[in-house]
């Protein structure tokens, strides 16, 4: 699925777009990288009214963003709703008010703070998604 597939009226889409056009937050879910016991989650898939972002944690420790990216299906993978979980239940039916790009001490994108609001006036929920050692890890 391309951009043009998600969004046929415009070819580009970023978040001060996706934050002015007061689209709201109906689904996030998780891909996990399953082995044994253990679990970590590689790719976020954050699902607007119209838009879908995916975030990605990459080999190198830095972070993907494609806008209208789609899961890639992979051996030992599962994808796992996060809607009903802490931090993103409070985030759930809000339009996303303001995005913020992480970028650590050595120059490298590895995360992004989202703040999920209907207005100015009203608290925010305020999610930090980070990639650590190939993991994305959120609060």
């Amino acid at each position: 699925m391309s951009e043009k597939d998600v969004f046929p009226e415009r070819t580009t889409m970023t978040f001060a777009s996706l934050c002015s056009s007061n689209e709201l937050l109906m689904n996030v879910e998780g891909q996990f990288f399953v082995y044994d016991e253990m679990s970590m989650m590689v790719a976020v898939k954050l699902t607007f009214e119209i838009a879908v972002v995916l975030l990605s944690a990459m080999n190198d420790d830095t972070m993907n963003v494609e806008f209208g990216g789609v899961f890639t299906n992979l051996d030992q993978h599962e994808v796992r709703p996060l809607t009903s979980l802490s931090p993103w239940k409070n985030a759930m039916s809000r339009p996303l008010a303001w995005a913020w790009r992480m970028t650590n001490q050595q120059g490298y994108f590895d995360g992004l703070q989202l703040d999920f609001a209907e207005s100015t006036e009203v608290e925010a929920s305020r999610i930090q998604l980070l990639v650590v050692a190939s993991e994305i890890k959120s609060r």
